[in-house]
Protein backbone atom coordinates (compact mmCIF):
# COMPACT_ATOMS: atom_id res chain seq x y z
CA UNK A 1 0.00 0.00 0.00
CA UNK A 2 1.58 3.71 -1.17
CA UNK A 3 1.93 5.58 2.07
CA UNK A 4 0.91 9.00 1.44
CA UNK A 5 3.16 11.44 1.89
CA UNK A 6 3.04 14.33 4.94
CA UNK A 7 2.33 17.57 4.17
CA UNK A 8 5.70 19.22 4.98
CA UNK A 9 7.29 17.04 2.72
CA UNK A 10 5.35 18.15 -0.10
CA UNK A 11 4.29 21.52 0.75
CA UNK A 12 7.07 24.72 1.83
CA UNK A 13 7.45 25.90 5.31
CA UNK A 14 4.82 28.93 5.44
CA UNK A 15 7.24 32.11 6.90
CA UNK A 16 4.57 34.29 8.65
CA UNK A 17 4.05 37.65 7.11
CA UNK A 18 5.95 39.61 9.56
CA UNK A 19 8.96 37.66 9.50
CA UNK A 20 8.77 37.93 5.63
CA UNK A 21 8.79 42.04 6.41
CA UNK A 22 12.32 42.43 8.33
CA UNK A 23 14.30 39.25 6.20
CA UNK A 24 13.02 41.09 2.57
CA UNK A 25 15.23 44.30 3.05
CA UNK A 26 18.31 42.08 4.90
CA UNK A 27 18.56 39.86 2.25
CA UNK A 28 18.88 42.97 0.14
CA UNK A 29 21.56 44.45 2.05
CA UNK A 30 23.49 41.69 2.51
CA UNK A 31 23.73 41.11 -1.20
CA UNK A 32 24.79 44.94 -1.76
CA UNK A 33 27.52 44.33 0.80
CA UNK A 34 30.10 43.24 -1.40
CA UNK A 35 29.66 46.17 -4.30
CA UNK A 36 29.79 48.67 -1.41
CA UNK A 37 33.04 47.24 0.24
CA UNK A 38 34.40 47.80 -3.07
CA UNK A 39 36.45 51.03 -3.30
CA UNK A 40 36.48 53.22 -6.49
CA UNK A 41 39.52 52.24 -8.17
CA UNK A 42 42.13 55.32 -7.73
CA UNK A 43 45.15 56.31 -9.61
CA UNK A 44 46.17 59.45 -7.12
CA UNK A 45 48.32 59.58 -4.42
CA UNK A 46 50.87 62.15 -2.02
CA UNK A 47 54.66 61.74 -2.21
CA UNK A 48 56.79 62.38 0.85
CA UNK A 49 60.05 62.77 2.01
CA UNK A 50 60.14 59.89 4.75
CA UNK A 51 62.53 61.43 6.66
CA UNK A 52 62.75 58.30 9.04
CA UNK A 53 62.50 55.69 6.20
CA UNK A 54 60.00 53.80 7.85
CA UNK A 55 57.34 53.80 4.40
CA UNK A 56 54.64 55.77 6.63
CA UNK A 57 54.20 59.24 6.07
CA UNK A 58 54.52 60.74 9.93
CA UNK A 59 53.59 63.67 12.03
CA UNK A 60 56.09 66.44 10.47
CA UNK A 61 57.34 64.99 7.45
CA UNK A 62 56.00 66.64 4.63
CA UNK A 63 54.29 66.80 1.07
CA UNK A 64 57.41 66.93 -1.60
CA UNK A 65 56.35 69.57 -4.06
CA UNK A 66 57.69 69.60 -8.05
CA UNK A 67 58.09 65.45 -8.44
CA UNK A 68 57.06 64.17 -11.66
CA UNK A 69 54.90 60.97 -12.22
CA UNK A 70 53.78 59.31 -15.56
CA UNK A 71 51.72 56.50 -16.68
CA UNK A 72 53.47 56.21 -19.77
CA UNK A 73 51.93 58.62 -21.85
CA UNK A 74 50.31 61.36 -19.34
CA UNK A 75 53.15 63.52 -17.33
CA UNK A 76 52.02 65.03 -14.32
CA UNK A 77 53.84 67.34 -11.48
CA UNK A 78 53.00 67.07 -7.33
CA UNK A 79 51.11 70.65 -6.14
CA UNK A 80 52.37 72.09 -3.11
CA UNK A 81 51.32 69.04 -0.64
CA UNK A 82 53.02 66.40 -2.51
CA UNK A 83 49.56 65.36 -3.97
CA UNK A 84 49.50 64.25 -7.97
CA UNK A 85 46.44 62.90 -9.93
CA UNK A 86 46.76 60.37 -13.13
CA UNK A 87 43.85 58.72 -15.52
CA UNK A 88 42.69 55.39 -13.97
CA UNK A 89 43.88 53.38 -17.68
CA UNK A 90 43.71 49.83 -17.40
CA UNK A 91 46.93 48.18 -18.55
CA UNK A 92 49.35 51.48 -17.57
CA UNK A 93 51.84 51.59 -14.90
CA UNK A 94 51.86 54.99 -12.96
CA UNK A 95 55.91 55.05 -11.75
CA UNK A 96 57.26 57.94 -10.19
CA UNK A 97 60.78 59.95 -11.77
CA UNK A 98 63.45 60.06 -9.12
CA UNK A 99 64.59 63.07 -8.88
CA UNK A 100 67.97 64.16 -8.04
CA UNK A 101 67.26 65.35 -4.60
CA UNK A 102 66.58 61.71 -3.68
CA UNK A 103 66.59 58.21 -3.43
CA UNK A 104 64.39 55.72 -3.57
CA UNK A 105 63.21 52.63 -1.01
CA UNK A 106 63.55 49.51 -2.17
CA UNK A 107 60.56 47.13 -2.26
CA UNK A 108 60.58 43.88 -0.98
CA UNK A 109 62.65 42.24 -3.12
CA UNK A 110 65.42 44.56 -3.09
CA UNK A 111 64.44 46.28 -6.48
CA UNK A 112 63.66 50.07 -6.49
CA UNK A 113 60.09 51.31 -5.55
CA UNK A 114 58.64 53.60 -7.95
CA UNK A 115 55.52 52.43 -9.60
CA UNK A 116 52.59 50.60 -9.42
CA UNK A 117 50.22 48.60 -12.24
CA UNK A 118 46.90 49.87 -12.95
CA UNK A 119 44.47 46.56 -13.61
CA UNK A 120 40.96 45.98 -13.12
CA UNK A 121 40.71 43.57 -15.97
CA UNK A 122 42.32 40.60 -16.26
CA UNK A 123 44.90 40.42 -19.28
CA UNK A 124 45.21 37.73 -21.56
CA UNK A 125 46.35 33.73 -20.19
CA UNK A 126 50.10 33.60 -20.55
CA UNK A 127 52.41 31.06 -19.63
CA UNK A 128 54.28 33.27 -16.83
CA UNK A 129 50.99 34.71 -15.59
CA UNK A 130 51.14 38.95 -17.11
CA UNK A 131 49.97 40.71 -14.03
CA UNK A 132 47.18 40.03 -11.90
CA UNK A 133 44.15 42.22 -11.70
CA UNK A 134 43.47 43.89 -8.94
CA UNK A 135 41.33 47.57 -7.87
CA UNK A 136 43.64 49.87 -8.44
CA UNK A 137 44.31 51.75 -4.91
CA UNK A 138 45.62 55.20 -4.15
CA UNK A 139 49.26 54.98 -3.78
CA UNK A 140 51.55 56.98 -2.22
CA UNK A 141 54.92 57.42 -2.76
CA UNK A 142 58.11 58.06 0.50
CA UNK A 143 61.40 59.23 -0.95
CA UNK A 144 64.27 59.20 0.93
CA UNK A 145 66.43 61.98 1.83
CA UNK A 146 69.66 61.88 -0.28
CA UNK A 147 72.92 59.81 1.15
CA UNK A 148 76.06 61.29 1.16
CA UNK A 149 78.28 59.94 -1.90
CA UNK A 150 82.61 60.32 -2.14
CA UNK A 151 83.13 63.79 -4.06
CA UNK A 152 83.86 62.88 -7.67
CA UNK A 153 82.11 61.40 -11.00
CA UNK A 154 78.72 59.36 -10.67
CA UNK A 155 79.89 55.49 -11.60
CA UNK A 156 76.90 53.03 -13.07
CA UNK A 157 77.77 49.57 -13.29
CA UNK A 158 76.25 48.69 -16.83
CA UNK A 159 75.25 44.75 -17.72
CA UNK A 160 73.75 43.97 -20.96
CA UNK A 161 72.47 40.47 -21.46
CA UNK A 162 72.78 38.00 -18.91
CA UNK A 163 70.12 35.69 -20.44
CA UNK A 164 70.41 32.95 -18.34
CA UNK A 165 68.03 29.88 -19.89
CA UNK A 166 68.64 27.41 -16.32
CA UNK A 167 69.23 27.80 -12.44
CA UNK A 168 72.68 26.91 -13.87
CA UNK A 169 73.30 30.01 -15.94
CA UNK A 170 72.29 32.02 -12.89
CA UNK A 171 74.39 30.36 -10.92
CA UNK A 172 77.37 30.71 -13.40
CA UNK A 173 76.44 35.22 -13.74
CA UNK A 174 76.27 35.16 -9.85
CA UNK A 175 79.81 33.35 -9.53
CA UNK A 176 81.42 35.25 -12.66
CA UNK A 177 79.73 38.83 -12.71
CA UNK A 178 78.16 39.53 -9.33
CA UNK A 179 79.88 37.98 -6.59
CA UNK A 180 83.64 39.38 -7.38
CA UNK A 181 81.82 42.68 -7.54
CA UNK A 182 80.09 42.70 -4.18
CA UNK A 183 81.24 45.54 -1.67
CA UNK A 184 83.72 46.30 -4.34
CA UNK A 185 82.38 48.08 -6.73
CA UNK A 186 82.19 51.48 -5.64
CA UNK A 187 78.90 52.83 -7.47
CA UNK A 188 76.10 54.35 -6.95
CA UNK A 189 73.42 52.86 -9.37
CA UNK A 190 73.03 49.80 -11.65
CA UNK A 191 71.59 49.03 -15.21
CA UNK A 192 70.83 46.09 -17.32
CA UNK A 193 70.28 46.59 -20.66
CA UNK A 194 67.50 43.48 -21.34
CA UNK A 195 67.78 39.85 -21.98
CA UNK A 196 67.61 39.82 -18.35
CA UNK A 197 66.69 35.97 -18.84
CA UNK A 198 66.72 33.53 -22.05
CA UNK A 199 62.81 32.98 -22.96
CA UNK A 200 62.12 31.53 -19.37
CA UNK A 201 60.31 34.10 -17.08
CA UNK A 202 60.21 32.35 -14.26
CA UNK A 203 64.14 32.86 -13.46
CA UNK A 204 63.18 36.40 -12.87
CA UNK A 205 62.62 36.19 -9.09
CA UNK A 206 66.16 34.18 -9.33
CA UNK A 207 68.12 37.18 -11.62
CA UNK A 208 66.73 39.78 -8.88
CA UNK A 209 67.64 38.26 -5.77
CA UNK A 210 71.37 37.43 -7.23
CA UNK A 211 72.03 41.48 -8.81
CA UNK A 212 70.19 43.55 -5.48
CA UNK A 213 73.08 41.48 -3.63
CA UNK A 214 75.27 44.23 -5.39
CA UNK A 215 73.18 46.83 -2.82
CA UNK A 216 72.95 49.52 -5.27
CA UNK A 217 69.75 50.51 -6.69
CA UNK A 218 69.13 48.24 -10.16
CA UNK A 219 67.43 49.44 -12.92
CA UNK A 220 66.32 47.36 -15.63
CA UNK A 221 65.40 47.48 -19.33
CA UNK A 222 63.60 44.95 -21.47
CA UNK A 223 65.02 42.73 -24.38
CA UNK A 224 63.57 40.61 -26.87
CA UNK A 225 64.11 37.13 -24.56
CA UNK A 226 62.26 39.28 -21.47
CA UNK A 227 58.94 38.96 -23.65
CA UNK A 228 55.71 36.76 -23.31
CA UNK A 229 55.83 34.24 -26.43
CA UNK A 230 52.72 33.73 -26.33
CA UNK A 231 51.32 37.21 -25.98
CA UNK A 232 48.92 38.09 -28.80
CA UNK A 233 50.61 41.61 -29.55
CA UNK A 234 52.96 43.73 -28.96
CA UNK A 235 50.80 45.56 -25.98
CA UNK A 236 50.69 42.22 -23.98
CA UNK A 237 54.15 40.87 -24.59
CA UNK A 238 55.60 42.61 -21.94
CA UNK A 239 53.45 41.32 -18.91
CA UNK A 240 55.39 39.42 -16.70
CA UNK A 241 58.15 41.41 -17.24
CA UNK A 242 56.27 44.54 -15.86
CA UNK A 243 54.94 42.24 -13.05
CA UNK A 244 58.59 41.96 -12.29
CA UNK A 245 60.68 45.27 -12.97
CA UNK A 246 57.13 48.22 -13.40
CA UNK A 247 57.33 50.09 -16.37
CA UNK A 248 58.74 49.40 -19.72
CA UNK A 249 59.66 53.04 -20.15
CA UNK A 250 61.04 55.72 -17.61
CA UNK A 251 63.14 58.12 -16.62
CA UNK A 252 65.68 58.13 -13.34
CA UNK A 253 67.29 61.63 -12.80
CA UNK A 254 70.95 61.92 -10.95
CA UNK A 255 72.96 65.43 -10.70
CA UNK A 256 74.90 64.46 -13.30
CA UNK A 257 72.69 62.47 -15.66
CA UNK A 258 69.66 61.08 -16.68
CA UNK A 259 68.62 57.76 -18.01
CA UNK A 260 65.62 57.55 -19.93
CA UNK A 261 64.77 53.73 -20.50
CA UNK A 262 63.15 52.57 -23.44
CA UNK A 263 61.46 49.24 -24.69
CA UNK A 264 62.68 49.38 -28.07
CA UNK A 265 61.39 45.64 -28.75
CA UNK A 266 58.32 45.84 -31.20
CA UNK A 267 56.99 42.12 -30.92
CA UNK A 268 55.01 40.93 -33.88
CA UNK A 269 53.28 37.31 -33.33
CA UNK A 270 53.40 35.44 -36.08
CA UNK A 271 56.02 37.61 -38.17
CA UNK A 272 59.55 36.95 -39.34
CA UNK A 273 61.18 38.14 -37.70
CA UNK A 274 58.96 38.27 -35.02
CA UNK A 275 60.38 41.18 -33.78
CA UNK A 276 62.28 44.46 -34.72
CA UNK A 277 63.51 47.49 -33.20
CA UNK A 278 61.36 50.46 -33.10
CA UNK A 279 59.02 52.71 -30.55
CA UNK A 280 55.73 53.01 -29.79
CA UNK A 281 53.43 56.27 -30.29
CA UNK A 282 52.88 56.30 -26.40
CA UNK A 283 56.53 56.46 -25.90
CA UNK A 284 56.96 59.27 -28.18
CA UNK A 285 53.98 61.48 -26.42
CA UNK A 286 56.07 60.19 -23.18
CA UNK A 287 59.31 61.98 -24.83
CA UNK A 288 57.49 64.69 -25.90
CA UNK A 289 56.00 65.82 -22.76
CA UNK A 290 59.21 64.88 -20.32
CA UNK A 291 62.02 65.86 -22.42
CA UNK A 292 61.81 69.59 -22.20
CA UNK A 293 61.94 69.12 -18.43
CA UNK A 294 65.23 67.72 -18.74
CA UNK A 295 68.27 70.29 -17.54
CA UNK A 296 70.95 70.51 -20.64
CA UNK A 297 73.72 70.55 -18.66
CA UNK A 298 73.69 67.07 -17.69
CA UNK A 299 74.29 63.87 -19.74
CA UNK A 300 71.25 62.74 -21.35
CA UNK A 301 71.70 58.60 -21.20
CA UNK A 302 69.27 56.87 -23.82
CA UNK A 303 69.23 52.56 -22.17
CA UNK A 304 67.50 50.36 -24.96
CA UNK A 305 68.09 46.76 -25.94
CA UNK A 306 68.24 46.74 -30.05
CA UNK A 307 71.08 48.78 -30.92
CA UNK A 308 69.64 52.13 -33.36
CA UNK A 309 72.54 51.62 -35.74
CA UNK A 310 71.65 48.43 -38.65
CA UNK A 311 73.92 45.78 -39.56
CA UNK A 312 76.15 45.91 -42.05
CA UNK A 313 74.00 43.63 -44.28
CA UNK A 314 71.47 46.85 -44.92
CA UNK A 315 68.98 44.77 -43.52
CA UNK A 316 66.63 47.34 -41.51
CA UNK A 317 67.05 46.16 -37.52
CA UNK A 318 66.02 49.83 -35.98
CA UNK A 319 62.84 51.20 -38.18
CA UNK A 320 64.35 54.04 -39.74
CA UNK A 321 60.95 56.32 -39.59
CA UNK A 322 61.21 55.66 -35.60
CA UNK A 323 65.01 56.56 -35.12
CA UNK A 324 64.45 59.70 -36.96
CA UNK A 325 61.94 60.53 -34.70
CA UNK A 326 63.41 60.07 -31.81
CA UNK A 327 67.16 62.07 -33.05
CA UNK A 328 64.54 65.06 -34.11
CA UNK A 329 63.62 64.72 -30.20
CA UNK A 330 67.06 64.90 -29.36
CA UNK A 331 68.92 66.97 -31.72
CA UNK A 332 69.34 70.20 -28.78
CA UNK A 333 70.61 67.96 -26.13
CA UNK A 334 74.25 69.27 -26.22
CA UNK A 335 75.47 65.53 -23.99
CA UNK A 336 73.44 62.42 -24.98
CA UNK A 337 74.74 59.01 -24.89
CA UNK A 338 73.14 56.14 -26.19
CA UNK A 339 73.43 52.45 -24.48
CA UNK A 340 72.09 49.48 -25.88
CA UNK A 341 73.19 45.62 -25.94
CA UNK A 342 71.75 42.86 -27.73
CA UNK A 343 74.35 42.19 -30.12
CA UNK A 344 77.02 39.62 -28.03
CA UNK A 345 79.79 41.75 -29.17
CA UNK A 346 81.14 45.31 -28.73
CA UNK A 347 80.91 48.06 -30.67
CA UNK A 348 80.97 51.99 -30.73
CA UNK A 349 78.94 53.82 -33.59
CA UNK A 350 78.96 57.34 -33.88
CA UNK A 351 75.22 58.58 -35.77
CA UNK A 352 75.93 61.51 -38.42
CA UNK A 353 74.12 62.79 -40.98
CA UNK A 354 73.68 59.72 -42.75
CA UNK A 355 71.66 58.33 -40.03
CA UNK A 356 69.84 61.19 -39.72
CA UNK A 357 71.31 62.67 -36.43
CA UNK A 358 72.05 66.47 -37.09
CA UNK A 359 72.90 67.29 -33.36
CA UNK A 360 76.14 69.92 -32.88
CA UNK A 361 78.39 66.77 -32.94
CA UNK A 362 77.91 63.11 -33.56
CA UNK A 363 75.66 61.23 -31.50
CA UNK A 364 78.01 58.03 -29.69
CA UNK A 365 75.93 54.79 -29.39
CA UNK A 366 77.71 51.87 -27.53
CA UNK A 367 76.44 48.56 -27.84
CA UNK A 368 77.60 46.86 -24.81
CA UNK A 369 79.34 43.27 -25.05
CA UNK A 370 77.07 40.35 -22.95
CA UNK A 371 77.77 39.50 -19.39
CA UNK A 372 76.78 36.27 -20.94
CA UNK A 373 79.70 36.16 -23.30
CA UNK A 374 78.80 33.95 -26.46
CA UNK A 375 75.60 32.31 -23.94
CA UNK A 376 77.65 30.81 -21.16
CA UNK A 377 79.15 28.64 -23.48
CA UNK A 378 82.91 27.57 -24.25
CA UNK A 379 85.62 25.76 -22.13
CA UNK A 380 85.06 26.18 -18.50
CA UNK A 381 87.76 26.76 -16.08
CA UNK A 382 88.67 25.24 -12.74
CA UNK A 383 85.72 26.81 -10.85
CA UNK A 384 83.81 25.32 -13.43
CA UNK A 385 82.50 28.59 -15.37
CA UNK A 386 82.09 28.69 -19.43
CA UNK A 387 84.71 30.56 -21.06
CA UNK A 388 81.94 32.67 -22.34
CA UNK A 389 84.26 34.74 -25.12
CA UNK A 390 82.46 36.47 -27.85
CA UNK A 391 82.28 36.52 -31.26
CA UNK A 392 84.51 39.44 -31.51
CA UNK A 393 87.11 38.07 -29.25
CA UNK A 394 86.38 40.28 -26.13
CA UNK A 395 86.08 37.98 -22.80
CA UNK A 396 82.82 37.93 -21.20
CA UNK A 397 82.05 41.21 -18.16
CA UNK A 398 80.72 44.72 -17.37
CA UNK A 399 80.69 48.07 -18.24
CA UNK A 400 81.38 50.78 -16.01
CA UNK A 401 80.56 54.28 -16.76
CA UNK A 402 81.79 57.53 -15.26
CA UNK A 403 80.01 60.75 -15.19
CA UNK A 404 80.73 64.05 -14.57
CA UNK A 405 79.32 66.86 -13.33
CA UNK A 406 79.77 69.10 -16.99
CA UNK A 407 78.09 66.23 -19.23
CA UNK A 408 81.37 64.43 -19.84
CA UNK A 409 81.93 61.24 -19.08
CA UNK A 410 84.36 57.86 -19.88
CA UNK A 411 83.87 54.24 -20.23
CA UNK A 412 85.87 51.22 -19.49
CA UNK A 413 84.91 47.14 -19.93
CA UNK A 414 85.53 45.10 -17.09
CA UNK A 415 86.25 41.36 -18.54
CA UNK A 416 85.00 38.79 -15.89
CA UNK A 417 87.81 36.51 -14.34
CA UNK A 418 90.47 39.49 -15.36
CA UNK A 419 92.95 38.71 -11.81
CA UNK A 420 94.90 41.84 -12.19
CA UNK A 421 92.86 44.06 -13.83
CA UNK A 422 95.07 44.72 -17.02
CA UNK A 423 92.56 44.80 -19.64
CA UNK A 424 94.93 42.75 -21.81
CA UNK A 425 94.22 38.97 -22.33
CA UNK A 426 95.09 36.97 -25.51
CA UNK A 427 91.74 34.76 -27.43
CA UNK A 428 92.92 31.92 -29.79
CA UNK A 429 90.95 30.24 -32.16
CA UNK A 430 88.34 27.37 -30.96
CA UNK A 431 89.43 28.42 -27.35
CA UNK A 432 93.27 26.34 -27.97
CA UNK A 433 95.09 26.03 -25.08
CA UNK A 434 99.20 26.52 -26.31
CA UNK A 435 100.34 23.43 -23.79
CA UNK A 436 98.09 21.14 -25.93
CA UNK A 437 99.12 22.09 -29.41
CA UNK A 438 100.77 18.66 -30.81
CA UNK A 439 104.54 18.70 -31.36
CA UNK A 440 105.09 20.39 -34.55
CA UNK A 441 101.43 22.07 -35.15
CA UNK A 442 101.05 25.53 -36.34
CA UNK A 443 101.07 27.78 -33.47
CA UNK A 444 97.25 29.46 -33.89
CA UNK A 445 97.58 33.14 -34.32
CA UNK A 446 95.72 35.27 -30.80
CA UNK A 447 94.26 38.04 -31.00
CA UNK A 448 94.39 40.78 -27.92
CA UNK A 449 92.54 43.42 -26.89
CA UNK A 450 93.40 46.65 -24.76
CA UNK A 451 90.76 48.68 -22.84
CA UNK A 452 91.49 52.13 -21.40
CA UNK A 453 89.98 54.55 -20.51
CA UNK A 454 88.68 57.67 -22.55
CA UNK A 455 87.61 61.53 -21.77
CA UNK A 456 84.27 62.38 -23.03
CA UNK A 457 83.90 59.38 -25.67
CA UNK A 458 83.88 55.54 -24.58
CA UNK A 459 87.14 53.47 -24.03
CA UNK A 460 89.50 52.91 -27.04
CA UNK A 461 90.37 49.91 -28.26
CA UNK A 462 93.41 48.48 -29.56
CA UNK A 463 93.95 44.97 -31.28
CA UNK A 464 96.87 43.44 -32.90
CA UNK A 465 97.49 39.53 -33.28
CA UNK A 466 100.74 38.03 -32.28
Amino acid sequence: MRTRPRDNARRPACIPPMTRAFLLPAILLLSAVPALALPPPCNSGRVWEDTNADGRMDTGEKGLAGIKLSDGVELVVTDERGNYTLPVVDGRTTFLIKPATHDLPARRDGTPDFWAHVQREPGPRLKFGGIPAQVPMCRNFGLLPKKRVPAGPLEVLVFADPQVKSSVDVDYYARDIVEPLVGNHGAQLGITLGDVVDDDLALYPEMIRTTTALGVPWIHVAGNHDLDLDAPSDEDSLRTYRRHFGPDSFAWEEAQLVFVALDNVVYRPGAKPAYIGGLREDQFGFLRAYLPTVPKDRLLVLAMHIPLFDEPSGAETFRSADRQRLFDLLRDFPHVLVLSGHAHTQRHWYHDASSGWSGNKPLHEYSVGAASGAYWSGVKDEAGIPAATMADGTPNGYARLRVGDRGEYSITWDAARDPDGSGIGCTCPKCCDRARIPPGARTPTCTWAMWRHGSSTASTVATGSR
